[in-house]
């Protein structure tokens, strides 16, 4: 048990960490998108 659980914490945190950059991403290209559809409106 000892040796397993060291490698299941390391890729719950390696799982996590790819996902804070994918949500960073995401919440990146919609404030983009709503930045683009305001200038579209505005314009």
């Amino acid at each position: 048990m000892g040796s397993i659980t060291p490698t299941f914490l390391q890729e719950i945190f390696i799982n996590y960490n790819q996902y804070t950059i994918l949500e960073r991403y995401l919440v990146n290209t919609k404030a983009e998108t709503i930045n683009i559809i305001i200038e579209v409106i505005i314009v």
